[in-house]
């Protein structure tokens, strides 16, 4: 009995170092943040502990005081070390599928290889059936699903910053990554700053000396890069 119960006890322990050390090893490692439906979001256990992703929430924010922001828990997966979890934007109204509807007049892009491989898939609205600007019917709105979370990354030229935010038992939370967040521009409420408001792919920011990165590029986190694939044509 003495066993078992300092078998339990240095579990709890190694459970309760490993929530601690998250912190430093749970990261967002790749994004895209430029346009639906291509964004994504890779989140990666760089260390040597698993973690429970239940514990942690994703999200999004245009300023540095987080009010307003989407976000989504994330859910019960225990991530191993070195194992990444990937969260997509998903167009299921595509062109393709348009076309076998009849609508040969409608233009979506396809879903990303990306997102065909997420564990995430984030389906957004691909039009606007209200608006209805093609005129088409509104029996096909049945094609156009939507998740019934909140949509993150969902966002135009990395307008918003994507952020990794830990949760423990005691109600407290703790931002732990984020990408994006550059907050330069000042807002109407004092001591609120916010991403620069971007109208066009030009307007946003560079990262690493690459012009307009934030808008269009896959911006990579990793030691390591052993093949970088096109995930957004």
């Amino acid at each position: 009995m003495k066993l078992k119960l300092l078998l339990f006890l240095t579990l709890f322990a190694d459970i309760l170092t490993a929530q601690e050390d998250t912190i430093r090893h749970l990261i967002i490692t790749e994004a895209h943040l430029g346009a639906n439906p291509r964004n994504f979001v890779e989140i990666s256990n760089v260390g040597t502990q698993p973690v429970q992703l239940s514990n942690f929430k994703l999200g999004q924010s245009l300023n540095n005081a987080y009010t307003g922001s989407t976000f989504m828990m994330l859910p019960e997966k225990v991530l191993q070390p070195g194992e990444s979890y990937f969260i997509a934007v998903v167009h299921d109204f595509s062109s393709a599928n348009a076309r076998a509807l009849g609508l040969e007049n409608y233009s979506n892009p396809e879903p990303s290889e990306i997102a065909q491989l997420a564990d995430i898939q984030v389906h957004v609205s691909d039009y606007s059936f209200a608006n209805n600007p093609l005129g088409i019917s509104q029996e096909f709105a049945k094609f156009d699903s939507i998740a019934p979370f909140p949509n993150v990354p969902s966002m135009w030229f990395g307008r918003y910053a994507v952020y990794l935010e830990q949760h423990f038992a005691n109600g407290d939370s703790v931002l732990i990554d984020q990408v994006m967040g550059i907050f330069d521009t000042a807002t109407s409420t004092e001591g609120v700053l916010a991403n620069k408001s971007m109208a066009v792919d030009q307007d946003s920011y560079d990262v690493a000396g690459y012009p307009n990165a934030g808008a269009f590029a896959n911006l990579i986190r990793k030691a390591v890069v052993k093949q970088v694939a096109n995930f957004i044509d």
